[in-house]
């Protein structure tokens, strides 16, 4: 039996699927079949979004007529320095190739993808005419232009106020990494890319973004004990270069989907990135509250919330080790700590606020600290899921049961 899903990869991704590429899958009723090195559990995660089949096992996966195909070739050596592999007959027939044509590969760190000449991506360009157009808006359009992946936006008028022009520029700085303003009159400014994105992947983006955060929550417990407002306030100078790398990533993941069929794995890798940034969020969050409160908090209470966000920390880091080195095992140890750490976040929560001595204020900034920490731990088990969903290959035999 077959179902097409491109409906629902549509919408979850922002674009539609050629319909000469629908994406279809044979669901097998209770039958389960060792995993076939195919990321299967993608589509639990589209089960879950609206793709409603109970008690069934995901066995195949097919990608209209070519795509999806495993073909195996052998590398040959030619005169000492020159490695060489056939071209599929069908591909070539099918694109009218001959002998002299020339051909596309796409490198990847560790992939090569070929295309045809024809395939070659033009550049992309947006006009946004800023005309009676609230600056807010003007900003959104930008970013929105950035995230869907175009080279070049042009914002014109008859004349752009100076308003205009420095609120575009602090957009590009603060928001978009690898854009700058390229050409610059007294109706056009135009901004687009001028670095290589390649030389930026979504593997090391993501894993910049890991470290980011690494960064701040080895400060953050001691930004508490100590009530640093200075370290609370680089803390938050950084949600900045968070910001960048996640919509970063948003844009490259866009870009990459044309040309992959890998769609899961992008999939993933987006829904990563937004933890990554949501946690940052809870950091920063946390390093407004210690700023916000009037005077510090008793130096026990400082101690219990240090002990608490120290094992946030703790978590975090477990989480990244398990992404580097793709470990299943550690990334599962995570899921279970963190359930046992979530108790410990509501025992001290209820226990401070039977806590007489404390004001109200006081009361609710701890509340919004212990909820933060609480929801650090969480986004990474998130994070562990996801990083089991992304390796799912490392297991030797293995199906995927979809339940409600």
């Amino acid at each position: 039996m077959y179902h097409c899903i491109y409906h629902i990869l549509s919408p979850l991704l922002g674009y539609q699927i050629r319909r000469q590429l629908q994406w279809k899958i044979e669901l097998t009723y209770h039958s389960p079949v060792p995993y076939q090195s195919i990321h299967l559990i993608t589509f639990e995660k589209l089960y879950r979004l609206g793709f409603n089949y109970k008690e069934d096992y995901i066995t195949y996966i097919e990608y209209g007529d070519y795509m999806g195909e495993v073909i195996h070739r052998k590398i040959q050596r030619t005169g000492g320095t020159t490695y060489i592999v056939s071209l599929p007959k069908k591909w070539v027939e099918k694109h009218n190739l001959k002998e002299g044509d020339f051909i596309i590969l796409v490198i990847d760190e560790d992939e090569i993808t070929i295309k045809t000449e024809e395939e070659r991506r033009e550049e992309l360009s947006a006009v946004i005419d800023v005309k009676d157009i609230d600056p807010r808006l003007m900003e959104r359009l930008v970013i929105s232009y950035y995230l869907a992946g175009y080279d070049i936006v042009k914002v014109v008028d008859k004349k752009i106020s100076e308003e205009y022009r420095s609120h575009i520029k602090k957009i590009i700085k603060k928001k978009m990494i690898g854009f700058e303003v390229i050409d610059e009159d007294i109706d056009i400014i135009k901004v687009g890319s001028l670095v290589k994105e390649k030389e930026l992947s979504l593997d090391i983006a993501v894993s910049r973004m890991f470290k980011i955060g690494r960064f701040l929550l080895e400060i953050l417990p001691d930004v508490i004990l100590e009530h640093n407002e200075s370290n609370a306030r680089l803390i938050i100078q950084t949600d900045d270069d968070m910001d960048r790398l996640y919509l970063y990533i948003i844009r490259m993941v866009r870009k990459t989907r044309d040309r992959s069929f890998d769609v899961g794995r992008l999939i993933i890798t987006s829904m990563l990135a937004k933890a990554l940034e949501r946690i940052v969020d809870h950091i920063v969050k946390i390093a407004y509250t210690v700023i916000e409160i009037s005077k510090p908090i008793e130096k026990n209470i400082r101690k219990m919330l240090y002990n608490i966000l120290h094992i946030s920390s703790e978590i975090y880091v477990s989480t990244y080790n398990a992404y580097i080195h793709k470990d299943i095992i550690l990334a599962n140890e995570v899921i279970s700590r963190v359930k046992n750490t979530s108790r410990k976040f509501d025992y001290i929560t209820n226990k401070l606020r039977e806590d007489e001595k404390l004001s109200s204020e006081e009361i609710i900034h701890i509340n919004t600290i212990l909820e933060s920490g609480k929801r650090i731990c969480e986004y990474s088990a998130d994070i562990c899921e996801m990083i089991i969903d992304l390796n799912i290959s490392n297991i030797s035999t293995t199906s995927l049961f979809l339940n409600g």
